[in-house]
């Protein structure tokens, strides 16, 4: 190793007076120290000079090829950082890090777990791959006499404000009823910005029917951004809802 002699590995004495073909297998078990090291395999011998045959093999009576091969002596791996877990992500990520978010570490709502992939062409770089979905509800009966655009009912959503900008996906539904014959809508918003809806004719006033659910993509969210459904009431009269519901789920974040 590095030019020096480390012992012998295999000996071979021949007692008689005749030549001797004898194949030679050693191995030996080091912990050199760290760093690059030549290794080479020399010979030796006492008396008149010895052979160390070797060839391509392939044919009848070819010798073989001698090598020498360098290996672990058992097969060790890097070990696998267990992910951070808080309420904000790493500042300065390494390609590959893994990170828990949650809104609390003592009784959160949702829990993502993120891949920072530093080669994505995308400003959201943290990339979803696992986790708890954020669920909010609304089930109180609240209505509106609006006609013609979407309002906030009472209680505003169900809604998140997301807590980073990246993309979302958003999965929600409600009931719905109409005192008139009419049709009744709600979508899902980013802001004032309607990403999905979905709309269903009450035939009969006053009886409830169920929209959804419906999904969207909410791309292009800022971090804060409101997430939520928002209704609309089609013709004259009251529109109400209830066990309304959204699921939201990140795609990626930044």
């Amino acid at each position: 190793m590095d030019g020096v002699d480390i012992g012998r590995l295999a000996t071979i004495d021949n007692l008689a007076a005749a030549n001797q073909l004898i194949p030679v297998s050693a191995r030996v078990r080091l912990t050199p120290s760290v760093g690059s090291h030549t290794f080479v395999v020399r010979t030796w011998s006492t008396v008149s000079a010895g052979q160390v045959l070797a060839g391509a093999s392939g044919a009848v009576d070819a010798y073989p090829p001698a090598f020498i091969r360098v290996s672990l002596a058992t097969a060790t791996a890097a070990p696998v950082a267990n992910p951070t877990y808080g309420t904000t992500l790493p500042a300065s990520p390494a390609d590959g890090q893994e990170h828990i978010l949650v809104d609390s570490v003592t009784n959160p709502t949702y829990q993502w777990r993120f891949r920072y992939n530093a080669s994505s062409t995308s400003a959201y770089k943290w990339e979803f791959i696992g986790g708890a979905d954020y669920i909010a509800r609304v089930d109180a009966n609240e209505s509106t006499t609006t006609v013609g655009s979407y309002v906030d009912l009472t209680t505003p959503g169900p809604r998140m404000l997301v807590p980073r900008a990246g993309d979302y996906d958003v999965l929600g539904a409600a009931d719905a009823y109409h005192t008139t014959v009419a049709s009744v809508v709600f979508g899902i918003f980013r802001d004032s910005t309607v990403f999905s809806q979905t709309a269903i004719l009450i035939a009969a006033g006053n009886n409830w029917s169920v929209l959804g659910p419906v999904t969207a993509r909410v791309t292009g969210c800022a971090a804060g951004a409101d997430v939520r459904l928002r209704y609309y009431n089609g013709n004259a009269g009251t529109a109400a809802w209830n066990n309304r519901w959204i699921r939201v789920r990140p795609v990626r974040v930044s």
